[in-house]
């Protein structure tokens, strides 16, 4: 990954990484658990 210079940038970055990490095992549990 692309350091940023800018503190913006940087949050931003790890809340998607964060939202990614969390939200996809959390859409796979309740995918798999309606089937």
């Amino acid at each position: 990954m692309p350091a940023k210079t800018n503190g913006i940038g940087i949050q931003v970055e790890d809340t998607k990484i964060c939202v990614v990490m969390v939200g996809l095992p959390a859409r796979g549990k309740s995918f798999i658990a309606q089937k």
